[in-house]
């Protein structure tokens, strides 16, 4: 956890920043590397705008570190020259959250 899903983009694009991603989004969350989940979901678009939709699915951090969470994806989604990335923080309650059969709360 956190989990990203990404779509309206290229999964080339995801795979190549994929690792420097994760190194700093791990860094400033001070959560492992391997607890996170980077996930493409391919996307026809039926509209003329073609634009990334990144969900970030993660308990939640606060304010301040989720909009320090969406500059570093925005940053890094605008290197592939898009004129709008949005970011959709959905925030997990910890109550609702099992892994191997265990509670996070």
């Amino acid at each position: 956890m956190p989990h990203l899903r990404f779509r309206g983009c290229l999964l080339e694009e995801v795979k190549s920043i994929n690792n420097e991603l994760v190194k700093s989004l791990s860094d400033l969350l001070e959560t492992p590397i391997d607890y996170f989940t980077i996930e493409y979901e391919n996307s026809d678009f039926t509209s003329k705008e073609k634009y990334p939709f990144i969900t970030v699915l993660w308990f939640d951090r606060g304010e301040d570190i989720k909009q320090e969470v969406a500059n570093i994806i925005t940053d890094f989604m605008k290197e592939f020259k898009y004129d709008d990335v949005c970011v959709y923080f959905d925030d997990l309650k910890k109550e609702n959250y099992f892994e191997n059969k265990v509670n996070f709360k």
